[in-house]
């Protein structure tokens, strides 16, 4: 007998029936049992600390800086941006520009944000006129300037402020991509006509956030054994044909606020040939900046009276190109700037002179020194 269903030695009355209900019921029990710890899982699942997947998705999250979002049956899904799309370009720059305003409708890009300032590199198509020698800045029938749409935004008012124009670009390949990518953005840089690819470095110029003039070449002393290079102002030509140079000039690129001179010790010293020059330059909404170079010059004068725009020079940094001698100039500027309020310095593309001029403005920026574009300093 299976001592089992007889217990105590009883005799079991119910025999193989009584067992066929109790396993049954066993298995039920199981499966009950198992269905609620299925249940208690999915409903409770506690810490997932001991789970691998789940610690490796919290990490991965964590790392990304959000946090972890399971629901998606709401979010639609994302259409990746690719240069092969039209309808969603990957960068601003791959619009195409629509209507009569060819540049974005912002000046600049983020001025009070952190990191690189943006100004925009396509011209305004509204200051700018159709001529035979290219396309001329302008003021727009609204009433805007180059001078005004083109400038680099200024956030302080700082009691030394210093301006600081470095002429030259475009003459070097080389000097000018150094020149461009090592000095910081609120440096003015200045082009001179006779590169071969001014609108390309331009553009890269604006993309990193410098404010740009347009030098001019003009008569010096000794002309024409010393020669700026063609189509120079000259004192004695033609009004004519100086307005037509300065033209040739001004049509060789876009996007900038004013002129300088490039060398011109004669011709600024010459009242009557520069007044209809400055007169242009204001009727087209721009400043003009004598770089200083010639304590003979009328310019200031000339520009007092024709109401145009106007900054002189205070000091030519690299004169003389040793280090110690750029230094020494950057460190009087500053004393100059603390004393007036401000200053305007002018130098050349020389990589001596940008290298001094870049780790100058970091320490003078940590001196309280307001690096500033010529823009803000004009008159």
């Amino acid at each position: 007998m299976d001592d089992l269903n007889s217990p105590l030695g009883l005799d079991n009355k119910t025999g193989n029936g009584a067992r066929s209900l109790i396993q049954p019921r066993i298995l039920l029990s199981l499966v009950l049992l198992v269905a609620g710890l299925a249940m208690a899982w999915i409903y409770f699942p506690g810490s997932t600390e001991n789970d691998p997947t789940q610690k490796s998705a919290a990490v991965d999250t964590e790392a990304a800086g959000g946090t972890l979002d399971l629901r998606t049956e709401d979010k639609p899904p994302v259409k990746p941006l690719t240069e092969s799309d039209p309808d969603q370009p990957a960068r601003l720059d791959d619009l195409e520009p629509q209507g009569e305003l060819q540049e974005p409708r912002i000046t600049f890009l983020n001025p009070t944000a952190q990191g690189p300032l943006s100004l925009s590199y396509l011209p305004n198509t509204t200051m700018l006129e159709n001529s035979s020698l290219g396309k001329l800045p302008k003021i727009s029938n609204s009433g805007r300037r180059p001078i005004d749409a083109y400038a680099r935004p200024v956030s302080s008012q700082g009691s030394a402020r210093i301006a600081i124009i470095v002429g030259g670009m475009g003459l070097s390949q080389s000097g000018s991509k150094s020149a461009i990518e090592q000095l910081p953005g609120q440096i003015t840089l200045a082009f001179a006509p006779y590169g071969n690819s001014i609108s390309r470095w331009m553009k890269k110029a604006r993309k990193d956030g410098h404010e740009l003039l347009m030098q001019v070449p003009m008569e010096p002393i000794g002309y024409p054994e010393i020669n700026p290079g063609k189509r120079t102002l000259v004192s004695g030509s033609p009004v004519g044909t100086n307005l037509e140079n300065l033209h040739w000039s001004m049509a060789r690129m876009t996007n900038y606020v004013g002129i300088m001179n490039y060398l011109g010790a004669r011709m600024q010293s010459d009242q009557e040939a520069m007044a209809p020059i400055l007169g242009e330059i204001n009727q087209r909404g721009l400043l003009y900046l004598d770089d200083g170079s010639t304590f003979s010059s009328k310019t200031k004068a000339v520009a007092n009276a024709i109401g145009v725009p106007f900054a002189r020079g205070d000091m030519i940094i690299d004169a003389d190109r040793s280090a110690k001698a750029i230094q020494n100039n950057l460190l009087a500027l500053e004393k100059l700037a603390r004393r007036n309020g401000r200053a305007i310095g002018v130098a050349s593309a020389f990589p001596r002179t940008v290298q001094q001029i870049s780790r100058w403005v970091e320490q003078a920026e940590k001196r309280g020194i307001d690096i500033v574009p010529i823009s803000a300093l004009v008159k």
